[in-house]
């Protein structure tokens, strides 16, 4: 009998072990390797174990892990069936198997578990599978201790470590295969890397190594790997990025150096060194960005970029040995030699031997071959003969092996396409010489190809589209200057020549006019491109896009290869400098919707600075001539110390290059909380710092004039927003584009012209009737648009967008009230550009609800075309203009907008706004921008009052509101998988799950138990039902009624879940501004819609009714709060002063507030009204004809203000006042932003929040 001892206890998971220790050779003789998942046997990795257990006394061995079955036979004779193997064991009674003999017996208690003892019959086993224990970890070390004892080299009786695992007998195979891959694949083995680690990071204990020692003991490649690791953190980020180095940074590091000192010798100097960090950091720049912010670039590629980059570092860098650079990066991302997305670094030095000698036999071929695209025609041989002589004669003169191929000269053996043969000699020739003569189209076709390798996608489509556009025109073309005149022609009319209802029969074009268009081009760009610094990467202007932003600075970005893009100003002494964003880099750090936020900080200070103090850096003598390019990699640096980190600048004979990174927190938290510019002068100091390091006097009296300045009111403001909706950064968005606005104007006008509309100017009844006469065509062509996509994939990508849009209308409103703070002119900017940018998104979001409730509701005869972005960017368009004219119909047919509609000569249309019209629209849209709601008081009369509303609610429609608003609110926080409940993010902020999911994760959300049927209701009430929603009070309707709120209550804006098969699909986004468009609704007695809620409508006029009456209270205390000695509401003249003889209050009504503030001699008199929100043109029509023209509240109080300010200073002074000098502030104090638009008042009308800033002048 063998008996082994251990200690009992549950592991992790709740698995059953016991460790204890025993003799080698006992457990040798008790255990086999199971061949279900133990690796056969490596002799050299047990000899490899040998010599280690017989080394030395520093030998030791970890524990072995063994599997053991606790069988149990049931149906044996004197079996016991309330034998439980496992529980017995656990609460120590302890375990005899019937089957194989083996007994747990406890002997005491130890700690939370027992010391049992395991005796195991002593027997042979003549099968190996027949021994108790299987080897779950450890076999080559008992192996090895086999051989050893074998050999006599090893005594039998060494105590070993061991854990002996017991499964019950019900559980598979499958259990010890999970351990031993848990055992094998999990544990961090120690490498060489983790030694590394310990000889090269300096710990600054007594254990690490001095720089001394490290460069004497274990060589200089060692000491600079740590300086390396010490001072270049963005190149350790992006190492670490790549993932076959991760686990192995500081070997491949190591490995990179001494590849490049046995290229080029010891790095010894500081001007080494930092050429290596240099070079390191630039080959790193050209990796690839991968998924999850991966970095793609094959070992062999790294280590030789590298060198190539050291190489131009340490000499002097010849335009040779940059262009070798970049035909390897051209040459490597063809042929994909970047993406090694699995590799390793242990053969990186071989590799790049090998890439680098392909890549050299690549050159030399290419640099040999010269393509001859030609007629084969024998009268057209004397040119390519011609051709032949010259290449004979250098040949034999310089020695060259220089070859002339011709597609038709190809003994491959193979078959193929012969277009596919002719782009592959193209591609792999050094020179295209083609013969225009013949007049073949192949010829061209060729010369296409080989320009547009050298073009950027949107250029070689443009040919394309010109190509078919002139293949199916049935325009007759005069152009003089040939197809290149017709070509320009066409893409400065964006592809559309003709753009109305009209095909011209005759296109003409004069001479020259290709070279007109790139000599104006070249004059455009002749103030902005630093042409005089050709040797620089500015070399080819037609390799740059160039774009003025809306700040008027102009932006550059490559066509072709990915370098890095940005602004670029330009200075009287020949100075440019290039603001410049690695933005592969900047993308793996954040998502794209916080990329742009802290891009756009960043380039508000910096790029405001650059143009700023342009006279400044025009008189800096070391910029002259020079191009200063700063390149962003990070703008997530958390260095707390600094808002930029800057490398050392790189000099060349005209060029500085600065590598910087940005930590954007640290400079959004102090402009936050900044009053003046010095925080935006300290981010211009840091990234300046290097050029200042290299002539400091020259920069003096910059820094002194920005000293000067320092405390002026700083230019921008930022605060950090509390988001209570989920939302994912990375929105989709779809983009309007100028051919797309121009194809859908065309289709317009083609329509316009098939009705029979007759060019002129509309106005009026006259206007609307031309909108209606059309109307339904238009929309029936965009239905036929839609009908061609699939459904739900479309409502996926209108909805994605949807949500950016809401998004964008949510960030600029809070953007826009940040503007209080910073300095006048950028406050007035930046409040018009967050309108500008608001009112465009209301404007996409009215857009994609229209075509989100057009695809819905077409249900038939639908297609599944594939979608694009053209495909979009056109319904977009479509969607806008239908809307646009329906907006501009009514305003014709309701208001006094002097609105033109123009139909042009071609049937275009254009719709004119009249003037005081657009200006009233404009202020109002600033002013609603930065409005701040006037809130009711919240005390228990308003609560009771909201109870009334919804149980009035409750009455109209069976949904409780508590109930809807937290369905909506819980939709718009918690949606994302848990407890089994799978929320599908299918699209940016659309989510896809189960309604019976959707339902049963609510009820565990709520705290209050809810009723399951009034959560059904609330979800069937927010449910879209597609086929009501062109229909009116039983009245369907050809087109979408927009134009109507109040009895339009089933759209989308109302009930945003679409289900589909079960599912629900929403948008988080979308829910929450839904539930505050409910929520806000009932605040200002204006619900969504007010069909089937006359009850709802009843309880909030009560409401409203009360509401009136407390406005101009609170406008009192807001008047005492101000300074006003004497402020008092609802002032009868009569009774307030008995001695003026004042008109009854039947002739001149009361006074909602007058106040009297004698500090600044100022005298307030305020009229207060309570408005309704509008939702539409018809609506803001019926608001200004009741108000102005009705009720004429205008005249009214102006009426009221013509008696006060007569008898005024008699008033107060019959209060004890003496108001000699006082100014009269007349003020009408409205709920909401509200003008006049079409009469003339001589009063401010402002909202109670306006009023608060007028009155603390």
């Amino acid at each position: 009998m063998i008996q082994l001892s251990g200690i009992f206890s549950e592991s992790l998971g709740g698995t059953c072990t016991i460790r204890g220790y025993a003799k080698y050779n006992e457990i040798v003789e008790l255990s086999y390797p199971h061949p279900g998942y133990q690796r056969p046997a490596e002799d050299e990795h047990v000899a490899e174990i040998s010599s280690f257990i017989t080394s030395g006394s520093n030998s030791f061995s970890p524990e072995v892990v063994l599997a053991y079955t606790a069988k149990y036979n049931y149906y044996a004779q004197g079996a016991s069936s309330e034998v439980d193997a496992l529980a017995d064991i656990r609460s120590g009674k302890g375990f005899t198997s019937n089957v194989d003999g083996i007994a747990f017996k406890k002997e005491k208690a130890a700690g939370n578990g027992f010391l049992y003892t395991l005796s195991i019959p002593d027997k042979k086993y003549d099968r190996i599978e027949d021994k108790p224990f299987r080897r779950v970890d450890g076999n080559h070390r008992l192996l090895a201790i086999e051989k050893l004892i074998a050999e006599g080299q090893m005594r039998s009786n060494y105590l070993i470590p061991f854990c002996i695992i017991v499964f019950p007998d019900n559980v598979s195979m499958k259990d010890e295969k999970i351990i031993f891959h848990n055992i094998n694949s999990k544990a961090v083995p120690i490498r060489s890397e983790r030694l590394l680690e310990g000889i090269i990071v300096d710990s600054k204990d007594e254990l690490s190594f001095s720089d001394k020692e490290l460069d004497d003991s274990f060589g200089h490649e060692y000491l600079l790997a740590r300086k390396v690791l010490k001072n270049k953190p963005l190149a350790i980020r992006k190492l670490k990025a790549i993932p076959w180095i991760r686990s192995d940074l500081i070997t491949a590091l190591i490995d990179i150096i001494e590849s490049i000192q046995k290229r080029f010798g010891n790095i010894q100097t500081a001007e080494h060194e930092e050429a290596f960090g240099i070079a390191l950091s630039n080959a790193l720049n050209d990796a690839k960005l991968g998924e999850n912010g991966t970095l793609l670039i094959s070992s062999g590629l790294l280590f030789l970029l590298v060198a190539l980059y050291y190489n131009i570092e340490i000499s002097s860098p010849s335009a040779d040995a940059v262009q070798y650079k970049d035909r390897l990066l051209t040459w490597s991302e063809k042929y994909q030699i970047t993406d090694a997305q699995i590799d390793t670094e242990q053969n990186a030095a071989s590799n790049a031997e090998c890439i680098e000698a392909i890549f050299n036999r690549y050159v030399r071929s290419t640099e040999q071959t010269i393509f001859m695209s030609r007629c084969f025609s024998a009268e057209y041989n004397e040119t390519e003969n011609a051709i032949r002589r010259a290449i004979n004669e250098i040949n034999n003169e310089k020695k060259t092996g220089i070859m002339l191929i011709r597609v038709d000269e190809h003994h491959e053996g193979t078959t193929g396409q012969i277009s596919d043969r002719i782009f592959r000699d193209i591609e792999s020739a050094g020179l295209v010489i083609a013969d225009l003569s013949s007049g073949k189209l192949n010829v061209p076709h060729e010369i296409g190809y080989a320009m547009g390798l050298k073009k950027d996608s949107s250029e070689v489509s443009q040919i394309a589209e010109f190509d078919s556009d002139e293949k199916n025109s049935e325009s007759q073309v005069l152009s003089w200057g040939g197809a290149s005149d017709y070509f320009t022609v066409f893409l400065s009319e964006k592809g559309f020549i003709s753009k109305g209802a009209i095909e011209y029969s005759n296109v003409y074009s004069e001479v020259d006019t290709s070279a007109a268009h790139i000599f104006s081009h070249y004059l455009e760009l002749g103030g902005v491109f630093p042409f005089h610094l050709s040797s620089t990467i500015f070399a080819d202007p037609e390799c740059w896009n160039v774009i003025c932003d809306d700040n008027s600075v102009y932006q550059f970005t490559r066509k072709v290869k990915a370098l890095p893009g940005g602004a670029l100003f330009k200075y009287d002494n020949g100075c440019s400098v290039f603001l410049s964003y690695n933005f592969f880099s900047i993308l793996k750090e954040s998502n794209i919707t916080q990329s742009r936020l802290s891009l756009d900080m960043f380039r508000a200070v910096t790029e405001k600075f650059f143009i700023e103090y342009h006279q400044d850096l025009s008189a800096i003598p070391p910029l002259a001539n020079t191009l200063v390019q700063f390149c962003c990699h990070s703008l997530s640096n958390q260095n707390p110390e600094h808002y930029v980190c800057c490398q050392k600048a790189k000099v060349s004979s005209n060029k500085l290059v600065v590598d910087f990174e940005v930590n954007s927190s640290k400079i959004a938290s102090d402009i936050a909380e900044a009053i003046d510019r010095s925080v935006e002068y300290s981010v211009i100091g840091e990234l300046l710092q290097p050029l200042v390091c290299l002539s400091k006097d020259s920069y003096s009296e910059l820094f002194e004039k920005m000293e000067l300045t320092s405390g002026q009111k700083k230019t921008l403001g930022t605060t950090a927003v509390r988001i209570d909706y989920y939302f994912n950064p990375d929105t989709y968005e779809i983009k309007e584009t100028d051919v797309s606005e121009l194809s859908i104007r065309k289709q317009i006008a083609k329509i316009c012209a098939a009705a029979g509309v007759l060019p002129g100017t509309y106005e009026r009844r006259d206007a609307t009737e031309i909108v209606r006469k059309i109307q339904e065509s238009v929309v029936s062509h965009l239905e036929q648009a839609i009908r061609t996509l699939e459904r739900d994939r479309l409502h996926i990508l209108l909805l994605s967008a949807l949500a950016t849009e809401q998004l964008s209308v949510n960030l600029n409103r809070t953007g826009a009230t940040l503007t209080e703070d910073i300095e006048e002119g950028e406050r007035i900017k930046s409040l018009e550009k967050s309108t500008q940018l608001s009112e465009k998104a209301k404007m996409r979001k009215s857009a994609l609800l229209y075509l989100i409730e057009t695809n819905l509701y077409l249900v038939n005869e639908r297609k599944e075309e594939a979608i694009d972005s053209s495909k979009l960017s056109e319904l977009l368009s479509f969607a806008k203009w239908i809307i646009y004219l329906q907006n501009s119909s009514d305003l014709c047919f309701h208001t006094d907008s002097d609105t033109k509609l123009i139909v042009e000569d071609d049937y275009r249309i254009d719709v004119e706004l009249g003037e005081n019209y657009s200006q009233t629209f404009e202020k109002e849209s600033q002013r609603r921008i930065i409005a701040e709601p006037f809130n009711l008081r919240g005390d228990n009369t308003d609560r009771d009052f909201f109870e009334k509303v919804a149980n009035a609610f409750y009455e109209d429609l069976g949904v409780h509101f508590k109930v809807l608003e937290s369905v909506l609110h819980h939709l718009s926080d918690s949606s994302f998988s848990h407890d089994n409940v799978e929320f599908d993010e299918i699209a940016p902020n659309v989510i896809k799950a189960k309604a019976t999911d959707v339902l049963n994760d609510y009820l565990s959300f709520v705290v209050e138990n809810v009723p399951v049927e009034d959560v059904k209701s609330a979800y069937d009430f927010l449910t879209i039902v597609p086929g009501q929603l062109k229909t009116i009070c039983d009245t369907t309707h050809p087109i979408l009624p927009i134009w109507e709120r109040e009895k339009r209550n089933h759209c989308f804006a109302v009930r945003p879940i679409y289900m589909s098969n079960n599912d629900y699909i929403y948008s988080p986004i979308i829910m929450e501004e839904v539930r505050k468009r409910w929520i806000e609704g009932f605040l200002q007695f204006y619900p969504p819609f007010e069909i089937g809620l006359e009850r709802t409508c009843t309880a909030l006029y009560a409401w409203k009714n009360n509401y009136e009456h407390l406005f101009s209270s609170e406008v009192e205390v807001l008047l005492k709060e101000s300074g006003c000695e004497y402020a008092k509401h609802d002032v009868d003249l009569r009774r307030e002063d008995r001695r003026g003889n004042h008109p009854t209050i039947d002739v001149l009504g009361d006074y909602d507030v007058i106040g009297l503030n004698t500090t600044q001699k100022r005298i307030f008199i305020i009229e207060c009204k309570v408005l309704q929100p509008i939702g539409s043109v018809f609506e803001h029509s019926n608001q200004q004809k009741r108000f102005f023209t009705k009720e004429k509240f205008d005249e009214k109080f102006q009426k009221r203000i013509d008696y006060f300010s007569k008898v005024a200073m008699s008033f107060f002074a019959n209060h004890g006042y003496d108001t000699e000098g006082f100014t009269i502030n007349p003020y009408m104090v409205v709920n909401k932003v509200f003008s006049s638009y079409y009469k003339h008042v001589q009063f401010p009308i402002v909202t109670f929040d306006e009023l608060k800033r007028e009155i603390q002048l």
